[in-house]
């Protein structure tokens, strides 16, 4: 009987781990998608920032508030540094994005 009992939880968990492998595999394009675009969203996140945050210099300051100290303090060329580096950072994650949208839609065929 307890033989029996060990062989149908094993058969049990080995039938749920590889339904749980088969459904994950479909949901990996959408999770790594949200991922991405949620840590892309929360590095140029500024009003919640500044409103919950602070803006409390090394401790909760981010790049979008600190190119808003740069602009009240009219120091323009750091500013734009920052705002360019930001546009970058931007232009590398949709690239990533559509890399790894191609690449999935080669693997569903």
């Amino acid at each position: 009987n307890a033989f029996y009992s060990g062989f149908v939880a094993e058969a049990i968990e080995t039938h749920c781990r590889n339904e749980f492998i088969d459904s994950s595999g479909a949901a990996h394009p959408g999770l790594l998608t949200g991922a991405m675009l949620g840590f892309a969203h929360t590095v140029g996140e500024f009003g919640v920032v500044l409103m919950i945050g602070g803006n409390i210099p090394g401790r909760t300051a981010v790049v979008s508030t600190t190119i808003f100290g740069y602009v009240e303090n009219s120091q323009w060329q750091q500013a734009n540094a920052l705002a360019l580096g930001m546009v970058g950072f931007a232009f590398v994650v949709i690239v990533a994005m559509i890399a790894i949208e191609k690449r999935f839609a080669w693997a569903r065929g």
